[in-house]
């Protein structure tokens, strides 16, 4: 409420009022919108982190299934390479000829052995390689699904803000229009009140002029009465001594 008193009249108290009312509602409606900025980047923060760690989980699936199929691959190359090694040994001699009929059976093994481990290496690779598409394109649907989800809340959350401050604008406003309605009332009530109190002094003034006029008027005639009274009586005066003489 302002501070200022209507000693001056009126018009300068109600109107430093108004403005000082004008600037409380700017001054909410500031406040109003640093809150509804606040939540939001909150909103999003928390989006941001729930992300990260489902990023961050996801990595260490991954991680360990990669490490799982290399193991794997590792250790079957291992085997396979010693399987290999054995099949080849019993096929050739040390010096690499081929030891007769009874090695077609290692050396179709042997080959099957070497086929097998190729076709394996192949399957894991493409295991861990369809593996990391999958995570791609599983990441991919959690991102879009996030915000999305981020998108709605914001817009639920702006939507509530807006009807929230939208309401208390409007009920501020309506109060705020309202005592400007009074405050021009009481304005105009003084403004009336002090022409009322300038007609009616205009008319007394002229009142006591025309009074003043009057007495003068009456007195002047009194004067000049009295002047022709007392000239009367010098003429008459004038006249018995001259009778005398």
């Amino acid at each position: 409420m302002s501070s200022v008193s209507p000693t001056d009249g009126g018009y300068q108290y109600y109107r430093q009022t108004l403005q000082e009312l004008e600037d409380e509602l700017n001054a909410q409606a500031q406040k109003h919108k640093k809150n509804q900025d606040e939540q939001v980047q909150e909103l999003e923060n928390n989006y941001q982190t729930e992300l990260r760690k489902k990023d961050e989980e996801m990595d260490r699936t991954v991680q360990n299934l990669r490490n799982n199929l290399e193991e794997t691959l590792t250790r079957e190359k291992a085997e396979n390479h010693d399987e290999i090694a054995r099949i080849k040994n019993e096929t050739y001699d040390k010096y690499g000829r081929y030891q007769g009929n009874e090695a077609d059976v290692l050396k179709q093994q042997f080959k099957s052995a070497e086929q097998g481990w190729t076709d394996i290496h192949k399957n894991d690779k493409k295991l861990l390689e369809d593996s990391e598409n999958v995570y791609s394109k599983h990441s991919e649907d959690v991102n879009q699904k996030h915000q999305l989800d981020l998108e709605k809340a914001l817009s639920t959350q702006r939507d509530s803000f807006n009807e929230i401050y939208s309401k208390d604008l409007q009920e501020k406003k309506s109060a705020f229009d309202g005592y400007l309605g009074d405050v021009q009332k009481q304005y105009q009530s003084l403004v009336d009140d002090q022409m009322k109190q300038a007609n009616y002094n205009r008319r007394e003034t002229n009142h006591s002029v025309e009074e003043l006029k009057r007495d003068h008027e009456k007195q002047l005639t009194k004067l000049k009465d009295t002047d022709d009274l007392r000239a009367d009586e010098r003429q008459k005066a004038f006249s018995d001594t001259i009778q005398l003489i």
